[in-house]
Formats: structure tokens, sequence, C-alpha cells
């Protein structure tokens, strides 16, 4: 996931009340509506963000953000030991 993407979600949730509520009970619907282009791993972690207020929200993004480059630097460095 791009942190531009993180960014403009996050900017205007912090500014359009209306978006915020859509983003905590639809994630995924809320940022497709908005004409957010996402991948399809980035669908997926819309998809599955659960959370009550916009704070948690964030956190939960950016520990699945985390977690994802995590993942692919992990992914990266165990094809080279194969190699």
């Amino acid at each position: 996931m791009s942190w531009e993407v993180i960014n403009q979600v996050l900017g205007l949730a912090t500014v359009d009340k209306q978006f915020v509520q859509e983003l905590l009970k639809e994630p995924l619907v809320a940022v497709q509506r908005r004409g957010f282009q996402l991948s399809p791993q980035e669908e997926k972690m819309f998809s599955e963000i659960c959370a009550s207020n916009l704070r948690e929200f964030s956190q939960r993004l950016l520990q699945m953000l985390n977690r994802e480059q995590f993942d692919q630097k992990h992914d990266a460095s165990e094809g080279r030991k194969g190699e």
C-alpha cells in the first residue's frame, strides 16, 4: 500500500465527517466511492479494518502497512537465501 493513498484517505477523513462515518462502517466501499484507486492487496486491507473511531482506524491501517512491508522484506531475504 502506498503512503500516498494512506495520506489521502486519512487527510480526507480529518476534514470530512461523513467520510469518517462511511470509513468506519464500510472502509472499502467508502474509499472506492471517493475514487481512490486501490490494488487488490490494498482492497483486502481496507476490507479487513474494523475500528470504532478514526484514531483506531489509523492505527490499524498503519499496523497492516508495517506488517505488509515486513513480509515483503522477509520474502525478499528468503528468496536470496535460496539462490
